[in-house]
């Protein structure tokens, strides 16, 4: 049998040592006068030789003096999106119908690195950039979160999407579709061309409240400002002599249920922009835009469907070049089924867009990302698209492979070209991408 024969003191003096480190790494400096007269003490009760005591203070003074205690936390995350795409456009009747034009290629999809910082008081800020977006940088800002009796929330200030339209503030790393809709991309889509696109939404400069109810369980409220053009960080960037640069005002609310088969969401997106509407290059004029919206999310399956319309001064452009008033419309339906593999949750996926957008007018290349135009000049009323997918989730959104076939179809003229009202084009696009985030 083997027995160990250790001093009392070298053990208490070990203990000693353990202490002090166990303090050094609480951020509490050994320098302090209170620790050296502890080890004064211990040693004139000749619980420590007058070396071993010497060694401690020699080896723990090196902990640093730490005066205030900080709480930070630092993150860096990435993600990257590569993708191959196949689109076709093909006119069926009226001046388009005997084009045919198609495109394919890889291209990498989303470049994203993000720099977040938690500190102390609930403040804090994050720095995330894409090399695909404008200006390569994606959701940037400053936050501060605020938790008493009164409020439950935070306040952001910086470059971020605010609460317009449900598929394009969703995260695009969460994205059941691949690409989001034609609807999306006409109410946020950054302004181009002719600014057919609305504008009214997607990525703004911004001060915004995100709040949660303190009477109502599941009630979460919005509000806030931002410049009146997506995409662009200086205000001086707005249009070409800097003006025309009323801010935007936004508003949202949502009532979330749970059940028995997992939650509901009914909420409404609002946004008013006094000079928002650019399509007159001589008088930026007035737009308001709402979404109303239903989320569904059960164990295996989820469900969106939202509803856009808007208002807009000079919103139109006739054929005797005289601007009117205009209200497009556009419609979401998204609708995702997951199954249990033992090779990762597979989920089969369907969405349904509509535009209307009442004369405005719109491309296929505008609303359907990197889609064909059989010519620039062609614009039209409406549009619709069916979307049929597969997502595999191999390790949840961390990795991912979607596969997606959309059929698209363009019809009617704007109405400033009544002339082509039967022209009718259709637009089929098949994509798949991988995704990894890390």
């Amino acid at each position: 049998m083997l027995t160990f024969d250790i001093p009392f003191r070298r053990l208490f003096a070990a203990a000693v040592s353990i202490f002090f480190c166990a303090a050094g790494l609480s951020k509490v400096a050994l320098a302090q006068d209170g620790d050296m007269d502890m080890l004064r003490a211990l040693e004139r009760k000749g619980i420590l030789t007058a070396q071993e005591a010497s060694d401690i203070a020699k080896e723990y003074s090196k902990v640093p003096v730490v005066v205030s205690e900080k709480n930070r936390m630092f993150s860096i995350s990435g993600c990257l999106q590569f993708q191959y795409a196949h689109l076709a456009t093909d006119g069926r009747s009226g001046i388009a119908s005997d084009d045919y034009i198609c495109k394919s290629g890889f291209m990498p999809r989303r470049v994203i690195a993000t720099f977040k910082a938690d500190m102390e008081n609930g403040w804090g800020a994050q720095a995330s950039f894409d090399i695909i977006l404008p200006h390569c940088m994606s959701s940037t800002f400053i936050y501060k979160k605020i938790d008493n009796a009164y409020l439950d929330g935070q306040m952001k200030a910086g470059y971020f999407k605010p609460n317009m339209c449900v598929e394009e503030y969703t995260a695009a790393t969460k994205l059941t579709c691949i690409s989001r809709s034609l609807a999306t991309n006409y109410w946020t889509g950054t302004y181009g061309g002719a600014n057919r696109k609305l504008g009214f939404g997607g990525f703004m400069t911004a001060c915004c409240w995100y709040g949660k109810s303190r009477q109502i369980n599941g009630l979460d409220y919005a509000f806030g400002l931002s410049n009146s053009q997506n995409y662009e960080l200086d205000m001086f960037d707005m249009v070409d002599d800097g003006g025309d640069n009323c801010p935007d005002f936004w508003f949202s609310a949502s009532q979330t249920f749970s059940f028995d088969f997992g939650t509901v969401k009914v909420g409404l997106n609002g946004g008013y922009g006094p000079e928002a509407n650019k399509l007159n290059p001589m008088n930026a004029s007035a737009m308001w835009a709402v979404n109303p919206y239903l989320q569904v999310k059960g164990k295996n399956w989820n469900l969106l469907a939202e509803f856009l319309s808007a208002g807009i001064e000079d919103g139109k452009k006739m054929a005797d070049g005289r601007y009117k008033y205009a209200m497009p419309i556009g419609l979401n339906f998204i609708f995702e089924y997951l199954f249990e593999t033992q090779f990762g949750k597979i989920g089969p996926v369907f969405r349904y867009a509509y535009l209307n957008t009442d004369g405005r007018g719109t491309t296929i290349g505008e609303s359907l990302r990197r889609a064909p135009d059989a010519s620039m000049t062609r614009v039209f009323r409406n549009a619709q698209a069916f979307y049929l997918g597969v997502n595999w989730y191999l390790r949840g959104d961390d990795l991912k492979v979607q596969f997606c076939y959309e059929f698209g179809q363009f019809s009617g003229a704007p109405s400033n070209a009544p002339e082509n009202d039967l022209q009718v084009e259709d637009a089929q696009t098949f994509r798949v991408q991988i995704q990894m985030l890390f």
